[in-house]
């Protein structure tokens, strides 16, 4: 290739090792982080753990930071001021405390799509046909479809294909209703059989089943002059649907807003937290973050001593090494420094909303955050991502949660029907929230409203029309 004189080449600032090794530290949560390290101990040989390592808090030897006998502690503490109760047994007056305490035992894991619905379909269900209901529930998608063929699951299951297919229908029988569908079609005919004993739902309900058992093809192609229904009769089959059914049943509840197209349904389950906030002994909130403590890494003495006995050929290769393993070190030093002060200014900031609730949340981006701690706008991002804390009620929470604006989503809509004169349909919601800057979708009002168990719109109103008849009679 040539290049003609007169012709600029931008050449863009080197990005350093450094640079390249924090990043990739910073977006892990610290269980990846600990295994990195445990890759790095295993790959290169100028690098090792120290064998004593002592809590600074209480000088006791610990395998993992924060320290289980202090954080034991602490937790006890925190969870007693939350709850205003009588003061507990502390860790230091108990003989039973071990290395194996485990303080996230008593947290409830957030359940997955394929647990809530075997847990009422099993119920239903031979002993001989649990496994293929089990197979079934583990190969729903992010959608709560069916993204494996029945025949396939018949086929490895050796079972034959009406015995799964009589379990499966079983299975979109349940709540949420659709889940195992295998197409938009299939997920909306499970869900207007169920709509069926709710007669006030009037003539909609018929002539929207009517369309979507005999008419799909033409109506989801927008081929109304297919359809033998005049033009306000396919506008009110287009609004029944609309505001009635939900063609992604699993994200009514378990659908997280990042989640990409290919992910599973259990992809949001929040594993273990990187941290956990409590309350101090003085009544203040603080943060200890979980993970392997940098300090406890170093270059190992023995091969600062070999590398001047090595053969002068391999002497840059036991330099470059030695040079990998000062480098993880500083990284991962930087990593938790990083960290600790996004969490830190995040417990200050939504002190009120940790002690008291999301409602509390105040207004907050991560351009602010990061103009405060003097970072670029992406390092806040990395340090916040796919991070998950314990509060000291016991929640598990992502990190992302304290840059909301303000009020949590769900609770500006309950805000919003509670004082509505007249029922708000999904779709005026969403309207209100944008004008509010809130931007959100009206099927996201639906899964909102799904969740806080709130009726729609058109069962809101007949509710308010009874209540209203009762009080004139």
């Amino acid at each position: 290739m040539s290049i003609q004189l007169g012709t600029r080449v931008a050449i863009g600032p080197a990005v350093s090792k450094n640079t390249v090794l924090v990043t990739r530290l910073l977006t892990m949560p610290y269980q990846q982080v600990d295994a990195e390290v445990e890759n790095q101990l295993a790959a290169n040989p100028a690098l090792e753990m120290v064998e004593a390592r002592y809590c600074e808090r209480c000088h006791r030897l610990v395998k993992q930071t924060p320290c289980p006998h202090c954080l034991r502690e602490l937790l006890d503490h925190s969870r007693m001021r939350v709850e205003g109760g009588e003061r507990r047994v502390t860790a230091y007056e108990r003989d039973d405390l071990d290395e194996s305490y485990d303080p996230f035992r008593n947290v409830a894991e957030p359940r997955r799509l394929a647990d809530h619905v075997l847990a009422q379909l099993l119920p239903q269900l031979k002993p001989t046909e649990v496994r293929v209901a089990e197979v079934l529930a583990e190969s729903l998608d992010h959608r709560g479809w069916l993204a494996v063929p029945v025949d396939q699951i018949a086929r490895l299951l050796r079972v034959p294909l009406p015995a799964v297919e009589s379990i499966r229908k079983k299975m979109q029988a349940v709540d949420p209703i659709g889940v195992g569908a295998r197409d938009l079609r299939e997920c909306f005919v499970c869900q207007l059989e169920a709509l069926q004993e709710h007669s006030e739902l009037g003539d909609a309900l018929p002539l929207a089943r009517r369309v979507v058992e005999e008419f799909w093809e033409s109506f989801l192609h927008h081929r109304m002059s297919e359809i033998p229904l005049p033009d306000h009769q396919l506008e009110e089959v287009r609004a029944f649907l609309y505001q009635n059914l939900t063609p992604y049943p699993a994200m009514a509840c378990w659908q997280s807003d990042t989640e990409g197209p290919e992910q599973p349904a259990d992809s949001v389950h929040y594993g273990r937290p990187d941290m956990v906030i409590y309350v101090d002994s003085d009544g203040k909130l603080a943060a200890e973050l979980f993970g392997i403590d940098p300090s406890w890494l170093r270059l190992r003495k023995s091969f600062r001593e070999m590398v001047y006995q090595v053969a002068e050929e391999r002497k840059d290769e036991w330099l470059q090494m030695a040079d990998n393993a000062r480098l993880f070190i500083k990284c991962l030093a930087q990593r938790q420094h990083t960290l600790r002060r996004v969490v830190e200014h995040l417990v200050a900031y939504q002190e009120k909303a940790i002690r008291e609730g999301d409602v509390h949340i105040r207004p907050l981006t991560r351009t602010q955050l990061a103009r405060e701690l003097n970072v670029h706008e992406a390092t806040v991002s990395r340090a916040v991502m796919g991070k998950t804390a314990q509060l000291p009620d016991g929640r598990l929470v992502p990190l992302s949660r304290f840059f909301e604006s303000g009020k949590s989503i769900k609770e500006v809509i309950r805000q919003m029907v509670d004082e509505e004169e007249r029922a708000l349909s999904d779709s005026e919601i969403a309207e209100r929230l944008n004008a509010l800057g809130i931007p959100i979708a009206r099927r996201t009002v639906a899964k909102y409203r799904n969740m806080l168990k709130i009726s729609p719109a058109f069962l809101r109103n007949r509710q308010r029309a009874v209540v209203r008849s009762l009080d004139a009679a």
